[in-house]
């Protein structure tokens, strides 16, 4: 239990942090039907960002999907999924990934 907002909802804190990370990686993968996963994202300037992270409103960008950031998200998805397989509570969204 670290004090997260999601704390107390009998998944591991640790575990929490992941899928909140995985739900990232799910969201990079290109919506023109390939499923490969965009290399990166970012802002144009590097000036300092906002505190927190999610008050910082500048423009993102991306970078097109490409064949290493593919491999590396599906092993991430791949090895999460078994982890969340094996926790009762989480076996739908293991299946998922």
């Amino acid at each position: 239990d670290l004090g997260i907002p999601e704390s107390g909802n009998g998944l591991p804190d640790l575990l929490d942090e992941i899928k909140w990370e995985l739900e990232f990686i799910k969201r990079m993968q290109d919506a023109t039907g390939t499923d490969g996963l965009f290399l990166k994202i970012g802002v144009d300037t590097y000036s300092g960002g906002s505190s927190p992270l999610s008050s910082d409103t500048r423009p993102r960008y991306y970078l097109p999907e490409c064949t290493s950031a593919t491999l590396a998200g599906a092993a991430m998805l791949a090895s999460a999924a078994v982890v969340y397989r094996g926790v009762a509570s989480q076996a739908d969204y293991g299946a998922d990934l």
